[in-house]
C-alpha cells in the first residue's frame, strides 16, 4: 500500500503557543480514517496543514508524496468534504454537476455527468433536487464530483464515502 497522507513530527505554533506538537500518522490507500479530539485539539489546524493551507512551524505534511502548500498544481488535484458540502439543495443531481463542470471548461461535460450519476447510483434521481437527498447520499456525490472537475478518474469506495459501514 502507499501513503495517502503522512505527517512527519508537524509542529504549529501561533506566537508563544503550542497549537500542534510532534503529530505523526500514516493514512494509506484504501484506510478509513478519523481523526478525534476534543475543541481545541488541533484537528481544523492539522487538516489545514494537509491541505496546505497552513505552513507547519516544523515537520512536513504530505499527500501522495506532496506538500500541497509548495505544489499548487498538486493541490488542486485534492478535495476535502467539510461540514458545509457545496452542493446546492434547491437544484437537481444533474443540475449542480453541471454548474461545477463549467465552471471548470470540462470537455465532453453531459456524457461525464450522465457516467458519474450512474456511477453514485443517482440516474434515477438526476432531476430530484440535492435537498431531498439523505445525507450520506450527499456525501457520496460530493466524494464523486472529481473526475467531472478535474479531468482525471478517481476509485472511491462507496463505505468510505457515505460513511456507513456495509455489512
Amino acid at each position: 500500500m502507499s501513503d495517502v497522507i503522512r505527517l512527519e513530527n508537524v509542529c504549529k505554533r501561533l506566537g508563544k503557543r503550542k497549537i500542534l506538537k510532534n503529530i505523526s500518522f500514516t493514512v494509506e490507500q484504501g484506510d478509513i480514517f478519523g481523526y478525534l479530539g476534543p475543541n481545541g485539539a488541533g484537528k481544523t489546524t492539522t487538516m489545514r496543514i494537509i491541505l496546505g493551507l497552513l505552513r507547519p512551524t516544523l515537520g512536513k505534511a504530505l499527500v501522495w508524496g506532496q506538500d500541497l502548500a509548495l505544489d499548487l498544481k498538486a493541490r488542486k488535484r485534492v478535495g476535502v468534504l467539510l461540514e458545509r458540502d457545496g452542493l446546492y439543495d434547491r437544484i437537481s443531481a444533474h443540475d449542480n454537476l453541471d454548474y461545477y463542470a463549467q465552471l471548470y471548461d470540462v470537455p465532453d461535460r453531459q456524457n461525464k455527468i450522465e457516467n458519474l450519476l450512474e456511477f453514485a447510483g443517482l440516474s434515477e434521481r438526476r432531476n430530484d433536487k440535492v435537498g431531498e437527498f439523505s445525507k450520506g447520499m450527499k456525501s457520496f456525490f460530493w466524494m464523486s464530483r472529481p473526475p467531472v472537475l478535474t479531468r482525471r478518474r478517481r476509485r472511491w469506495s462507496k463505505t468510505f464515502c457515505s460513511g456507513y459501514p456495509e455489512k
